[in-house]
């Protein structure tokens, strides 16, 4: 296969444009990550916690708020909603550089990530729109790629600017970023939505929480989507415990200041390349749900590894552990393409806002606990105890799913799930 073949979807003008959108808004959305967290701690001398919350404040737009906004996304123009998420994101950031304390600050990422909140579903459903169907793994696999890249990079370009630059002068430039993603959703051609028509007199309007409902129930009743959002809910809820604690082990085992961002470049990379290699040669297009499974383990076993050296039971040089994050890193490409593929191809384009805002609810809902209680066991039992649990259970739970799949027998095409 060439490959070009990955590709190929940005022939398609909308998903081109979408795409780019997609580049600047993800850009946006994490260029003030470590800018908020250097604010909080080192300009206004808060303790901790503090940041601890933002990160609650950041997950309950998607956990609580998004199933709602989702229902929003498919009563109405796909397009016209990023248009106004971005516009919406534009001047919240930029009031961001005059905010007076830490309060107005967590009020104005909430309502930035509520806006994100709204923007990720409607792009989902612009894709499953647009895309042929026979685009469409390529299609998901891009916007992977694409989302896990900037996940990776912006934190970090944000933070070396920060060596340049005031931290004020950083949400300038996430605003140019809104602002750039605004430019090219404008640039997507007029494309026929299939969207609900619930404003019609001839039709009778179901009420706002059972079309919320509604993206809970197909997906219970969807069993590939259903065991793929269990299991990276999983997946994602085991990294929620240790994800604080990676810096604290690093310093354990022997990494400096400079070397421990090695461990977050190696894991991004491992991502992006995993994700081109599973996007390129599709094996698992029939089963992704079972690959989820597999990947699973092998990753839980990666940080049971990960544990054993938190423990000093295993020694190794720096340089192996930073190729251990990058061979997490594609182990987690493995669970996360899969996921995307599988949202894409099980859900309508109709039902596509509140599936896909649904289902962001049930895989971030660790983000509001997960992060405290790996605190809490650090403190207790030890950070190495704290990977060493999270490698046990993400991998006996992906070997239980691997199992209740393997009975059921499910792939993309069974009858039903579609």
């Amino acid at each position: 296969m060439k490959r070009s073949s990955i590709l190929s979807p940005l022939r398609i003008p909308t998903f081109r444009y979408l795409i780019l959108g997609q580049l600047f808004s993800d850009f946006g959305n994490w260029f003030d990550f470590i800018a908020l967290n250097v604010l909080i701690i080192y300009v206004w001398d808060y303790s901790p916690i503090y940041t601890s919350i933002l990160v609650v404040v950041i997950g309950i737009p998607l956990v609580i708020v998004g199933p709602f906004t989702g229902v929003f996304v498919d009563r109405f123009s796909r397009k016209k909603t990023m248009i106004a998420c971005d516009l919406l994101r534009i001047i919240l950031v930029l009031n961001l550089i005059w905010a007076p304390n830490i309060y107005i600050i967590y009020l104005l990422v909430f309502l930035k990530v509520t806006c994100g909140a709204i923007f990720d579903p409607a792009k989902q459903g612009l894709i499953r729109s647009a895309v042929p169907e026979e685009y469409l793994l390529k299609a998901s696999t891009l916007s992977q790629i694409l989302m896990n890249s900037v996940k990776i990079i912006a934190p970090t370009v944000g933070s070396i600017m920060l060596g340049f630059f005031e931290i004020r002068t950083l949400f300038w430039l996430e605003a140019l970023g809104f602002f750039l993603s605004l430019l090219f959703i404008i640039r997507i051609p007029s494309i026929q939505e299939p969207i609900n028509n619930v404003m019609a007199d001839n039709v009778q309007k179901p009420s706002y929480l059972n079309e919320v409902k509604s993206g809970f129930s197909f997906i219970k009743n969807n069993k590939n989507l259903k065991y793929s959002i269990i299991m990276i809910s999983i997946a994602l809820s085991t990294v929620y415990l240790y994800e604080g604690l990676i810096t604290p082990w690093a310093k354990d085992m022997g990494f400096n200041e400079n070397q421990v961002g090695y461990n977050l470049t190696a894991n991004g990379l491992g991502m992006v390349l995993g994700a081109i290699f599973i996007g390129k040669w599709p094996f698992w297009e029939s089963k992704p749900v079972k690959l989820m499974g597999i990947a699973g383990i092998f990753s839980g076993i990666l940080i049971i590894v990960f544990g054993l050296g938190g423990l000093n039971i295993i020694q190794w040089q720096i340089i192996y552990w930073i190729l251990l994050f990058f061979v997490i890193g594609i182990t987690g490409a493995a669970i996360m393409v899969p996921y995307g593929f599988t949202l894409q191809k099980e859900t309508p384009s109709n039902l596509m806002g509140r599936v896909s805002s649904a289902s962001n609810a049930i895989m971030n809902s660790g983000m509001l606990i997960s992060p405290f209680v790996g605190g809490l066991f650090a403190t207790f039992i030890g950070t190495g105890f704290v990977f060493l649990i999270s490698g046990m259970a993400l991998a006996f739970f992906s070997l239980l799913i691997a199992l209740i799949i393997k009975k059921q027998k499910l792939n993309s095409h069974s009858p039903g799930f579609s």
